[in-house]
């Protein structure tokens, strides 16, 4: 008899579970869409056009230490499609450029706008997609955790597909759902021993992420927690497939080695200090563990006391939930389940909070390093909320029923809030979008930037014919003469260091770290 067959013939309760998945499903679909063509492209995101056509960051240097001041229509140029530029040359810039991101996603990515076009949707439903597929595989994981539990699949279906971190990422021209579709697939296939299907898709996942050592650390466990179920040709195979990954992935390592200093380059704004104090710290920590089921773009550094009324109450319920889900997996779960959860949270958070602690950094602030363990924190609560609703206990039964409900309520909200805005806490801030509508506003701007990455971003959401510059130690006075209004973006300059640079220049704060200089009355005139 066949899974799906099985289901049907459970209680009404299980009928209804599966009516919920397909519902969510749907909905899920339809709401991940509209948050494809709703949000602003970000920083990142435009990198990943850069990259995707061809070009580099080099080139876009070279550019702007060559020409006076560009335009934003420029670089847009070189986000778009060129013919002079091959797949070989974006294989080549990540190698020289970023080689702590492996090149899988950018090469899939590359062939996929040859396709598509370089549009921002159209880049961004690779995504949408490749998070389509993960919904699928969820179904099947779940199953081989938990065979003895038909609820368990479709509950973990509906709770991704209305899962706000999900659909961030799903909206997001970056690697991260393809990290996640791969995460899923490789360990379902550990879980069948399809050995020589989990050798390819492992090797796809080390090529896809540096965080595919969070995933190797929990096929390791998996493996070692149940060692005695594993026949010898079973245990034969897997270690075949850990060496075969391991000297296929042997190249980009000794590439990443030889660049090292590239990299450490590429990962120094994790030094800068994004976070203002220790409760800021941890405020930030309470905040994304509860992304996994509620995200209405609360930011952590919010000083708005009616968000935080409106929003806390439900937040501090997911977190109550997530640590219920955790505290039944120690005491409760199998040693399979148990040891992909634990190891799945445990080997993201711990190196992370680790790092930060000793090198004083804020690599816990990036919320596209908190894949795998959004992943395990959902596996965990679908496992609890599965386990209550096959309770014959009335009180269980009831409990996971309306947490069940609660999540998915709060889920669809926060999706519903997402497709409704331009802005959210993975695009930037409201507070910057502001600041973007005064620039366009103006009739003959010029926006100068402290960060490469800054200043391609901005060319997507300011007028073509803004002029950008990168932000010199000592501001020239010939802008005053050129440009009707000069603005600032910062993003590292210390505010000291800026105003020692501006004699001669009154600045004016838009929002934090964005700036309007006007020249003095006296400096126009001169050079008038």
């Amino acid at each position: 008899m066949s899974f799906i067959a099985k289901l049907y013939e459970q209680s009404k309760l299980s009928k209804f579970i599966i009516l919920i998945a397909v519902f969510s499903l749907v909905s899920g679909l339809a709401l991940r869409t509209a948050t494809v063509f709703s949000l602003n492209y970000s920083n990142d995101e435009a990198g990943t056009s850069l990259y995707v056509t061809g070009h580099s960051y080099q080139d876009v240097r070279t550019l702007m230490e060559t020409s006076p001041y560009v335009q934003a229509s420029d670089l847009l140029v070189m986000q778009s499609e060129d013919p002079n530029k091959s797949l070989l040359d974006t294989i080549k810039i990540i190698s020289e450029e970023d080689p702590q991101h492996p090149p899988l996603y950018w090469i899939i990515a590359a062939l996929w706008v040859k396709v598509v076009g370089d549009s921002e949707a159209g880049i961004r439903i690779l995504s949408l997609l490749l998070s389509l597929l993960a919904l699928a595989v969820i179904f099947f994981l779940v199953q081989l955790l938990v065979p003895n539990n038909p609820l368990a699949p479709p509950i973990a279906v509906a709770l991704s597909a209305l899962s706000p971190f999900h659909a961030v990422f799903a909206a997001e021209a970056r690697d991260q759902s393809l990290l996640i579709l791969l995460a899923l697939l490789s360990t379902t296939l550990l879980l069948a021993r399809r050995w020589k299907t989990y050798t390819i898709v492992l090797i796809a996942l080390t090529y896809t992420s540096l965080f595919s050592i969070c995933i190797l650390c929990v096929h390791s466990a998996i493996v070692f927690m149940n060692w005695n179920s594993y026949k010898r040709t079973d245990r034969t195979h897997l270690i075949f497939s850990w060496v075969t990954c391991a000297i296929a992935f042997l190249p980009w390592l000794i590439n990443l080695v030889l660049q090292m200093r590239m990299a450490v380059a590429g990962l120094n704004w994790l030094q800068f200090d994004f976070v203002s104090d220790t409760i800021f710290y941890f405020r930030t920590i309470l905040s994304y563990l509860a992304r996994t089921f509620i995200d209405f773009n609360l930011r952590a550094d919010s000083s708005s006391v009616l968000e935080y009324v409106l929003q806390v109450p439900f937040i501090i319920g997911v977190l109550a939930v997530e640590f219920f889900a955790i505290i039944y997996l120690l005491y409760s779960a199998s040693s399979k389940v148990r040891s992909f959860v634990c190891v799945l949270i445990l080997s993201n958070l711990l190196p992370m909070f680790i790092s930060d602690m000793l090198t004083g950094g804020s690599s816990i602030v990036v919320g596209r390093y908190w894949v795998p363990l959004f992943l395990g924190l959902q596996m965990a609560v679908v496992m609890w909320i599965a386990d209550l609703l096959a309770s014959k206990n009335t009180f269980q039964l009831k409990a996971g029923f309306l947490t069940l409900i609660f999540l998915l309520l709060i889920g669809g909200s926060s999706l519903v809030q997402m497709g409704r805005s331009s802005v959210w806490w993975s695009k930037g801030d409201k507070d910057f979008a502001t600041a973007i509508n005064v620039v366009n506003e103006s009739a003959n701007p010029v926006l100068l930037a402290d960060d490469i990455n800054l200043m391609i971003g901005l060319s997507r959401i300011v007028k073509p014919s803004t002029a950008l510059v990168m932000a010199p130690k000592i501001l020239a006075r010939n802008l005053c003469e050129k440009f009707s209004d000069i603005f600032l973006r910062i993003r590292y300059l210390p505010t000291e260091q800026l105003y020692q640079n501006m004699n001669g220049f009154t600045i004016e704060r838009i929002v934090p770290r964005f700036f309007r200089v006007r020249c003095n009355l006296s400096d126009r005139q001169n050079n008038n």
